[in-house]
């Protein structure tokens, strides 16, 4: 425990036998003056505070279903009644169904404070919103193929209504579920996209795409972002390295090509978000650029070097703020 720092829920979402999967990031500090850690004891660990992955608290576990950094054991079996087959569900299997959904709110006091991830207003207001979505969706006329939203940013382009990007999942089955029926059910639903429980909206603003159409809406690269590309660390630069996974976009052969179409919309759209992130946090006069590295399978695995100048601003800059 010396060497533990924290743990961060990374997301929540449904398994097909309707379990919730958590996906968390916990952190430790490696040093010589306490015992090193590694992804074999930190799932000992876990393994031995659950009562071999069984109960964390109030929750009761799936014994086979711990994974440290792709590390896994397979546990003994118990006296536990025989498994009979199933018939398998040709549809069961296939990748989800994801739609980017965005719209406006108007009455939600404009704070900066309020597009910050890391905030306590962020996180609460995400979290009502994400509730409101999940209850829209699960009681519409598609509930039965619906898995769950979830927020994805909050801002506000104009400065004064709260712009919200969330992106919600549905199974593969036999209801057919698309932007159209989507959009019709959250009109329904929100009395012509005026009202979401306590929010009330702009009508105009509601835009419903699938996932992957996100990436033919994104602007070129301007001029700027193109030197950005080949800027390199300077003398007396932090370089901190920033590596995050997407889970609402699926990994395509075309993004293993630094030249295709399909990777300078990806990296440009992240460089923005990563840019508009830095410069309106507390490291806005030290921030220079970020570099993405690499993009990986597993939805999209994001690889960043991010460059700092010191000299900039009389607040330190610290891995963890």
């Amino acid at each position: 425990n010396a060497a533990f720092t924290d743990c961060k829920v990374i997301s929540l979402s449904a398994t097909e036998s309707k379990k919730t999967k958590a996906y968390a990031n916990c952190s430790f500090n490696n040093n010589s003056a306490a015992q090193q850690v590694d992804r074999v004891t930190v799932y000992h660990q876990f393994n031995y505070n659950t009562e071999n992955i069984t109960d964390l608290g109030p929750y009761s576990l799936d014994r086979d279903s711990l994974y440290v950094n792709g590390y896994h054991e397979i546990t003994s079996p118990t006296n536990e009644l025989p498994v009979v087959p199933e018939e398998q569900n040709p549809l069961e299997g296939q990748k989800p169904l994801c739609f980017n959904v965005s719209f406006a709110i108007t009455n939600l006091p404009y704070n900066p404070v309020l597009f910050s991830s890391t905030s306590l207003l962020y996180q609460s207001a995400s979290r009502t919103i994400t509730h409101q979505l999940n209850a829209l969706y699960g009681n519409s006329n598609i509930n039965a193929e619906f898995l769950e939203c979830t927020v994805i940013s909050l801002s506000s382009p104009n400065g004064v209504n709260v712009k919200v990007q969330a992106a919600c999942f549905f199974k593969t089955g036999p209801q057919k579920v698309d932007n159209v029926i989507l959009k019709q059910d959250f009109r329904d639903r929100t009395n012509n996209t005026s009202t979401l429980a306590t929010y009330k909206l702009d009508s105009n603003s509601l835009l419903i795409t699938g996932c992957e159409e996100l990436k033919s809406t994104v602007e070129p690269a301007t001029p700027a972002e193109r030197d950005h590309l080949i800027i390199s660390e300077q003398q007396g630069d932090l370089t901190f390295q920033v590596n995050f996974t997407i889970i609402n976009y699926n990994f395509t052969d075309e993004l293993q090509i630094p030249s295709s179409p399909e990777y300078e919309h990806m990296t440009t759209n992240i460089m923005r978000q990563l840019s508009r992130l830095f410069e309106n946090s507390t490291l806005k006069d030290s921030y220079r650029v970020c570099h993405i590295t690499s993009l990986s399978p597993g939805s999209i695995k994001v690889s960043t070097f991010c460059y700092f100048d010191p000299s900039k601003s009389t607040r330190p800059v610290l891995s963890k703020g």
